[in-house]
């Protein structure tokens, strides 16, 4: 009776979704703003947007795709948007790194200023962000906010294109949705690094050439050749990507020429035609990895570990701290934190093989050879973290994998077809898997507060007025709040967590000065005393014990050995 009723009257059930989305989002913001904390209230306001979208897409058979469509990307844009904008500082370890070497750029327009290992001789990433700063006239603090707004209409329009070539406009629609939440994509559009801006390139490059391997179209190869130049300058891993992709396109024609022989413009289409366009990508690698850097040995070494051919380095073992517990190390942790991958991974494997089965393009063939080699460079990773970072790869292939499932697997859903309901299960298990990880909710409490609070970063303005070298931890430490003196943030501040976590602080007497943040909860660590810990001690009464308290605003305290 109410799916009956929600056919007769589609645009008054997606207009009652639009009153009840700003309802619920409005209400999310004060939360948030009530608490000093994103985490829990905007994963569940977007949750329950996210909720309704998937019950418009699933159950109203005739839908003004237009309107819904708008619907998810604005989702996805307030998503991204207000991560960033919430806290005082650029969230994660490294975008406030290319902001500072984006102002330098902004003020002085020359590269060769630049001292940033692979990004000075490959600056498409800091290039792009300096000119956007200057056209859009940004201060520092804002150059990498650009991202999430961008990203945010990106992936569910990259995604719907995509799905809907593959198969139907409904399927476009559940690509957009898993699109506008999917994890690496929310997670990279609000801690922007280069690798966010090659996805982006990569993405187009695979829909362009497979439009040239479709239909011989010459603008389209012209479009390959310049992604595949903004790739070569933007970022390691694409030009292996690129090869791997075309080689693959070539084995795949190769293996359907009698199938698809009484079609002329896909026999146009040679596996000559594509062994050049190999040999060109194979030209790019080497001139990344050997010309632009000397990365060549090292990649070699790595696939070397990795395959097994070769020592490695030792690695020395962990080390458990006195005086900390380490925080969501388990494996049920595990497995939630990684959840997005572990159920969306294999339903694309499953709908990858559909395609597949099914596969009458050359279009579809790129789109496969694409997913393949990057979850070929993800297998490596598995087997070698040290040769590549599967987490890093996934990026590439995440939105892929959206529409391989909403291509093929989710797309086999109709609505009033009680025997496919079962199969609109999956799309709520897809989006909360995507939603409920950690990763994506920079204070959840299983992992560390990914940002400085105002006091946080009213504390570091401070540091300058302080005569000497400031203990504190490597998060701290190293974020940077004054963007155009990065070397001063270096200079001033000093890592000590492992004394932190043993309790041992007060016995270090290499720095004049100690800072700690009231309100941090969990501290990531690498190398040893890899993992996230929680101190089982208040460490201010000793400090207010062995020194004296020289500043402090209710977030920090600076103490004078």
């Amino acid at each position: 009776m109410i799916l009956r009723s929600v056919a007769d009257r589609p645009m008054d059930v997606v207009k009652a979704v639009v009153v009840a989305t700003c309802w619920i989002l409005t209400a999310a913001v004060i939360v948030t703003h009530l608490d000093g904390a994103l985490y829990p209230s905007l994963t569940v306001g977007v949750g329950l947007v996210v909720a309704m979208l998937a019950g418009i897409v699933l159950f109203v058979p005739s839908l003004p795709t237009k309107l819904v469509l708008t619907l998810i990307v604005a989702l996805s844009v307030f998503y991204r948007t207000y991560i960033v904008l919430f806290p005082a500082s650029y969230l994660g370890m490294d975008p406030d790194k290319f902001a500072a070497a984006m102002v330098v750029l902004m003020k002085t327009g020359r590269v060769t200023t630049l001292d940033f290992n692979f990004y000075g001789e490959a600056p498409a990433f800091l290039v792009s962000g300096a000119m956007t700063g200057q056209v859009l006239g940004l201060p520092g603090l804002a150059i990498l906010d650009v991202y999430a707004v961008a990203f945010g209409f990106f992936f569910p329009l990259v995604g719907y294109v995509l799905a809907r070539s593959l198969a139907t406009t409904r399927a476009g629609l559940y690509a957009a949705l898993l699109g506008s939440v999917a994890t690496a994509s929310v997670m990279w559009s609000v801690m922007p690094i280069a690798q966010t801006l090659a996805v982006a390139f990569w993405l187009m490059l695979l829909f362009v050439l497979g439009q040239y391997l479709e239909g011989k179209q010459h603008r389209y190869v012209i479009l390959t050749f310049v992604l595949a130049v903004s790739l070569l300058y933007t970022h390691k891993a694409t030009t292996l990507l690129v090869f791997g992709t075309i080689v693959a396109c070539a084995i795949a024609i190769f293996v359907n020429r009698d199938r698809w022989s009484f079609d002329a413009v896909r026999q146009a289409t040679s596996v000559s035609t594509l062994f050049v366009l190999a040999l060109l990508s194979a030209v790019f690698v080497f001139i990344q990895l050997a010309i632009l850097t000397d990365y060549l040995p090292l990649v070699v070494g790595r696939l070397l570990v990795a395959l097994g051919s070769g020592g490695g380095t030792t690695t020395p073992p962990p080390i458990d701290p006195t005086a900390a517990v380490p925080v969501a190390q388990d494996l049920a942790s595990f497995v939630f934190r990684r959840s997005y991958g572990l159920l969306l991974v294999p339903l694309a494997g499953l709908g990858w093989f559909l395609l597949y089965r099914r596969s009458d393009s050359n279009y579809v063939s790129t789109v496969l050879a694409g997913s393949a080699v990057a979850v070929a460079l993800m297998s490596v990773g598995v087997v070698s973290l040290s040769a590549v970072n599967p987490s890093r790869i996934y990026f590439f292939a995440e939105l892929l994998f959206c529409v391989l499932v909403a291509a093929t697997i989710l797309n086999r859903h109709r609505p009033g077809q009680r025997r496919r309901l079962l199969v609109a299960v999956l799309l709520p298990l897809l989006l909360f898997s995507q939603l409920a990880t950690p990763l994506v909710a920079p204070d959840h409490p299983q992992g560390e507060r990914q940002y400085l609070t105002a006091q946080e970063v009213e504390a570091k303005q401070f540091s300058g007025h302080i005569p000497g070298r400031i203990a504190t931890d490597m998060y701290y430490a190293r974020e940077v709040v004054q963007l155009n003196d990065q070397e001063a943030n270096d200079r001033t501040y000093v890592s000590v967590d492992g004394q932190l976590l043993n309790g041992t602080v007060t016995e270090n007497g290499n720095t004049s000065y100690v800072a700690f943040r009231e309100d941090a909860r969990v501290y990531r660590l690498y190398g040893q005393l890899k993992g996230r810990w929680r101190l089982t001690y208040n460490p201010t009464p000793r400090y207010d014990r062995a020194y004296d308290r020289v500043y402090t605003n209710g977030g920090v305290s600076v103490y004078d050995r």
